[in-house]
């Protein structure tokens, strides 16, 4: 396809970037030429900004619950805390199943 008349990055821009041409002979008139230049506007819908406000909340919190951890530190310490080796086994091979499934 070939557009005469015209180069064809310049009909492009001005077909899609709504680019206005400036004539290059047009007379300086002494002073600063001005040229408006139109900004991209982007307006956040309130869901939207509701979801970003929420997403920070939780990326706020830690990974880590303290509490829990501290209370099993006691009970190791203690003497207290019981390993439940069914569980454990039965929670590795579900991990491994799914590893190889997903």
């Amino acid at each position: 396809m070939q557009i005469s008349g015209q180069d064809p990055i310049r009909f492009l821009e001005k077909y899609l970037l709504d680019v206005k041409e400036v004539s290059d002979s047009a007379p300086a008139s002494g002073g600063s030429e001005k040229r408006s230049v139109q900004q991209d506007q982007v307006e956040i819908s309130a869901r939207g900004r509701e979801s970003q406000a929420l997403l920070q909340q939780v990326n706020s919190l830690s990974d880590v619950r303290t509490n829990r951890v501290n209370e099993i530190r006691q009970k190791i310490a203690s003497g207290q805390y019981v390993v439940e080796d069914r569980k454990v086994a039965a929670g590795l091979v579900r991990s491994a199943l799914q590893d190889n499934i997903l």
